[in-house]
């Protein structure tokens, strides 16, 4: 099959080839801002929003009012335009779904910001040429910016597509998206996964995957850093004789120091390591995961619903906020998310898939006679009040998982109604009782 695949790279230094990365960033930005402003105020007035093709049709007049546009690539100033009509079609489609029901207001998408210097700078190259790609001398040639060096860590293969150019944490980084003809051995088991905090995975072969926890490990290097920048702000503060411990009043942004631009790339620069790591861990995991299972059957969560903020509103605070944004840390810092993506593409290039099925009662649920009951669970270790059954909470878990997804692969073959996903009483999934009919 035909896959889409990137390949990202460190670019090595260049005082004048990174000027131009930030001329070419500044650009986009900027012709990002103007257009969000012409949006925002034809909404103002009571007029539909303008579309990507209404506000391109503004960019040649820009182009004249700032003559230093037309220094910059014509492609990366539309794909600005791009990006940012991708961005409001993502919040009307948000909106659409929090009136179905379905998501939650605050886990949903919210109007394009402005962007600010030094915050997500990048710029695309949507329609490169094969020959723009010199990986046997590791180079990579920029239109109206000329060849540039990459550290080549690994080989990229297929057919060109798409360069982004992009700062991390004070690094310019080069993604080059390749199409090639993916054919991978595919594995012949069908594994069931549960997904927690102790233990990331609990397979349902009885296996686990132990948390590799980068955040963690990181966080007393990470709040040292965070701390040096507070008091340099607090010191600002103090100077310009504001409370030292309340923010900024609205629209005053003073210029940051020398010492306070230090202090921010540290803490950058350990926000870049953290997500390295868990990426790789992540990426090896999942390989091994691939090569060995032809399908992998996954709880179907909503982990942006599941780690939403606790703190309610000042009319309606919430409760337990701390430890609830504690336990928001520890999923996160799993990389749920990302493993379940992964899962799902790695898969497919070998021909397998990622079934998601719903993850009502299956931590309740025995494996052996179905029976459901709450109180079969007692934090990691489970015990069966019917049959007598005793084993880790987690494991059968997982094979409570497990036997959905096979439910769902029988129901397939016979095409008979699916039983799992139908309502018993009118009520969410969730929130139905157990039933002998909803057990796997």
């Amino acid at each position: 099959m035909l896959a889409l695949q990137g390949f990202r790279y460190a670019l090595h230094r260049s005082s004048s080839a990174e000027a131009q990365f930030r001329r070419f960033a500044g650009a986009r930005r900027f012709v990002w801002n103007k257009a969000l402003a012409y949006q925002l105020e034809a909404r103002g007035r009571g007029d539909p929003i303008p579309r990507y093709a209404a506000v391109c049709k503004r960019l040649t007049g820009w182009k004249i009012e700032h003559p230093w546009l037309c220094e910059i690539h014509s492609q990366v100033l539309q794909q600005a335009l791009k990006d940012l009509d991708r961005a409001w079609s993502k919040r009307f489609k948000d909106l659409a779904t929090i009136k179905r029901g379905t998501l939650r207001l605050d886990a949903a998408a919210g109007d394009p910001s402005f962007r600010r210097y030094g915050v997500g700078d990048s710029f695309r190259y949507p329609q490169p040429k094969p020959e723009h790609v010199d990986a046997a001398n590791g180079r990579v040639f920029l239109p109206k910016i000329g060849w540039v060096r990459y550290r080549d860590s690994r080989k990229s293969e297929g057919d060109i597509k798409q360069i982004t150019v992009s700062l991390d944490a004070g690094r310019w980084m080069i993604a080059l998206t390749m199409e090639a003809e993916k054919v991978l051995p595919c594995g012949e088991e069908i594994i069931g996964a549960d997904r927690g905090v102790t233990d990331t995975l609990a397979l349902s072969i009885g296996r686990r995957v132990a948390p590799l926890n980068a955040y963690t490990r990181s966080m007393h290097r990470l709040r040292r850093y965070q701390r040096a920048v507070s008091r340099k702000v607090e010191a600002q503060k103090q100077a310009m004789g504001l409370d030292p411990k309340a923010p900024f009043p609205k629209g005053v942004r003073p210029a940051k120091t020398n010492r306070q631009r230090r202090a921010e790339s540290k803490v950058a620069k350990c926000h870049r390591k953290i997500s390295n790591q868990r990426r790789d861990w992540a990426h090896k995991l999942t390989t091994e995961l691939a090569d060995q299972a032809a399908v992998m059957v996954l709880e179907d969560l909503k982990t942006r619903n599941m780690t939403a903020s606790a703190a309610g509103t000042a009319e309606a605070p919430g409760r337990n906020v701390r430890q609830k944004a504690g336990q928001n840390r520890s999923i996160l810092d799993q990389a749920w998310f990302m493993i379940e993506q992964m899962l799902s593409y790695k898969l497919a290039w070998r021909g397998g898939e990622v079934i998601k099925v719903p993850a009502a009662y299956t931590s309740q649920r025995c494996s052996c006679c179905g029976h459901v009951s709450p109180d079969n669970r007692n934090k990691k270790a489970f015990l069966c009040g019917a049959c007598g059954h005793a084993e880790d909470a987690d494991l059968n878990a997982a094979k409570n998982i497990l036997a959905a997804g096979l439910a769902v692969l029988a129901r397939r073959t016979t095409g008979s109604a699916d039983v799992e996903d139908s309502a018993l009483s009118g009520r969410p999934v969730k929130r139905q009782p157990p039933s002998a009919s909803a057990r796997c």
